[in-house]
């Protein structure tokens, strides 16, 4: 009983150590609450996120002190308000939905732009949630995550990856990517080459569009590629179209990572055309090459013609009338002749003829031509498709007739057995197209002679304008009808082409320039003087010729004739020998004969050093070309006339009474 009753007397002591621990432990608790409290709100007004709450009607009840980094707003000036008041005018309505669906439970992040205090405009990322209390939504609370520089940099990336699209998309060139030797990437260029569509070209095998010839060399580069063994490759090849035809390209190929693997990223540029274009323009060029070597031995037949034929007419002064020679020699002359004639032919090939400019209306000259060609052909059938407002063209009429014979009379000889011919004409426009061989800035018009014949292949084709060339039997032609066809045509500053397949026929295609609207200078030539007797003095005072050519032959048989026709001759076999001579008798030599082509010193330098030291001294100009190029120039500079070789002694009497009829004192 004593002890109880002590430890009765103890227990008030103890209850109140108990409630000091008591007390103790709650304080503990309170300052761990305050700390914890205090780290809380440092947490929070520390983050670069804003918290924030709203009740029920989208009122702000709270948010965390940094909003006014982000927003430039303190929170007192946001709490209170509603929170769309914040939101830009073209996000408020989508926002609204959002928060009404955070109130049913979703907690959907989303994006959306927010005003700032001084009208910037931020973009947000939001997460938030519905607030429970006493069992219903009181609210939603959630985190503002400023998003803007995100958001720059995705437009900036965005629009980065427009222009390379765009760049890509609307590339001249092809551009693939080939990963495990298949395409992963095409633009629509790929696609317009292979004459697919761009998307049926992916996870296709890209060795099924190389040529069969070039597949073994593409392979080695790609391994080299991929293999990295090469930064970048370049080569020529040919690749095939869905449906087969090959197309020349020029393809760079570098080595690339896509999608985190090894690949082949391709440019490609398709060359096909400029192939073409190539292989025109060297036949164009291996015909003028030939016309320049045609023209020379034109010149130099000429030449021996000429030696031939001064002597024919030598001979024939010194026989009597009834002279049984004369007739062979006549037969002679008369070969001379054709040859000359033939020469002439190669001359128009090469130099583009002698030409007489006018308006031509190419309808009229076609009507008549083919007219003549249908009344002696029965069988062919021509027919006519005519632009009914084709452009007049500026032109020798004489070499159209010329040139559109030949061509009715080539394509009838390719129907034996007869057939159709159609002639076509059409206006070009300057720049188009068709125009890129012809004169730039012209506009031209195009004929087209196509016939129903037996045609011809890609290597007849290439020959058909050569001289010479032909594919009649012997003695059916000389080969130089389409020749002149050509020179002709290029003459006239046009262009022709041929298309032609065995079995189905040629189509030949004539460009011409059109006639300019325009007034041009005119050449002024003299008036032809009347032909006239002429009876040189006799005696001393014979007006002296002086010749001069390189060709002794020549140089022999024109001094023979001038002295035959009565006159004195001073002869020189070069060009520096003639002005040597001019300047030593300038006084006596009162015509000189001039021979064009010569080595060492030209006969246009020698033309310009007689005129120069006499001004009016008369020259006559003689080659065995025609008297386009330098001759025309030198014509409209102070020649007095023009003779192509070979001429006979009447044609060179006439030219020279022609230089002596002016009002000159023959006796000086």
């Amino acid at each position: 009983m004593e002890q109880s009753k002590k430890s009765d007397k103890k227990d008030p002591q103890h209850k109140i150590a108990a409630l000091e621990i008591a007390l103790a432990k709650e304080r503990q608790k309170n300052h761990w609450l305050r700390r914890n409290l205090e780290t809380y709100r440092g947490l929070v007004e520390n983050l670069n996120d804003v918290i924030y709450a709203t009740d029920a009607n989208a009122t702000i009840t709270y948010v965390s002190p940094n909003v006014k980094a982000v927003s430039e707003y303190t929170p007192s000036e946001i709490v209170g308000s509603n929170f769309v008041e914040f939101v830009h005018p073209e996000d408020r309505q989508e926002r609204m939905s959002r928060f009404l669906k955070s109130l049913e439970g979703a907690t959907e992040a989303s994006e959306y732009r927010f005003i700032t205090k001084t009208g910037k405009i931020k973009w947000f990322r939001t997460s938030a949630r519905p607030v429970i209390e006493n069992g219903k939504v009181a609210g939603v609370q959630g985190v503002l995550v400023d998003i803007t520089e995100r958001k720059k940099a995705e437009e900036a990336l965005r629009i980065s990856e427009e222009k390379y699209r765009q760049l890509v998309e609307n590339a001249k060139d092809a551009i693939i990517v080939i990963q495990d030797e298949i395409i992963r990437f095409a633009n629509p260029v790929a696609g317009e080459m292979a004459e697919i569509d761009p998307e049926l070209l992916l996870n296709t095998d890209i060795w099924s569009f190389v040529h069969p010839e070039d597949l073994l060399h593409l392979k080695q580069i790609y391994e080299q590629q991929m293999a990295n063994l090469v930064e970048s490759s370049s080569v020529n090849c040919r690749l095939l179209t869905v449906s087969g035809q090959p197309r020349h390209v020029d393809m760079k190929a570098v080595s690339i990572k896509w999608e985190d693997q090894p690949a082949v990223l391709c440019f490609i540029r398709d060359i096909t055309m400029q192939r073409e274009l190539e292989k025109k323009l060297q036949a164009i060029q291996k015909l003028e090459s030939i016309g320049t070597l045609a023209g020379g031995i034109a010149h130099n037949f000429n030449n021996l013609l000429m030696g031939i034929q001064g002597n024919l007419s030598l001979a024939l002064l010194e026989l009597e009338p009834d002279n049984p020679v004369i007739k062979k020699l006549r037969t002679i002359e008369t070969l001379v002749f054709s040859g000359s004639k033939l020469t002439s032919q190669l001359l128009g090939y090469a130099r583009g003829g002698r030409y007489s400019l006018q308006e031509v209306n190419l309808h009229s000259l076609i009507m008549e031509v083919a007219g003549t060609l249908g009344a002696t052909r029965k069988d062919i059938m021509i027919e006519y498709d005519l632009s009914s407002e084709l452009d007049s063209i500026e032109a020798d009429q004489g070499q159209m007739e010329q040139m559109l014979f030949n061509l009715l009379i080539n394509a009838a000889d390719a129907m034996p057995e007869g057939g159709r011919i159609v002639l076509k004409t059409t206006n070009i426009a300057a720049g188009s197209k068709e125009s890129r061989f012809l004169s730039p800035g012209n506009n031209h018009i195009r004929l087209d002679v196509t016939d129903t014949g037996a045609g011809m292949d890609e290597d007849t084709c290439k020959r058909i304008f050569e001289p010479f060339f032909t594919t009649k039997e012997m003695g059916r032609g000389t080969g130089l009808g389409l020749a002149s066809v050509y020179g002709i045509v290029k003459g006239h500053r046009g262009h022709i082409e041929v298309d032609s397949t065995p079995g189905r026929g040629t189509t030949f295609s004539i460009f011409l320039p059109v006639l300019e609207k325009r007034h041009p200078a005119t050449e002024k030539r003299p008036a032809p003087r009347p032909e006239e007797t002429f009876r040189p003095v006799a005696g001393c005072c014979r007006p002296v010729v002086m010749v001069v050519d390189d060709e002794k032959t020549v140089l022999d048989v024109m001094a023979e004739i001038i002295q035959d026709l009565g006159y004195r001759v001073m002869t020189a076999d070069s060009g520096r020998r003639a002005i040597a001579l001019f300047k030593e008798h300038m006084d006596k030599i009162k015509l000189v004969i001039l021979d064009l082509v010569m080595p060492q010193i030209s006969g246009e330098d020698v033309f310009h050093a007689l005129r120069e030291m006499n001004p009016d001294i008369k020259i006559v100009l003689a080659s065995g070309y025609d008297r386009q190029g330098r001759a025309a120039t030198l014509l409209t500079t102070g020649g007095t006339d023009f003779i192509q070789k070979p001429f006979d002694i009447d044609s060179l009497n006439r030219i020279v009474q022609r230089a002596f009829t002016d009002n000159d004192n023959l006796n000086q």
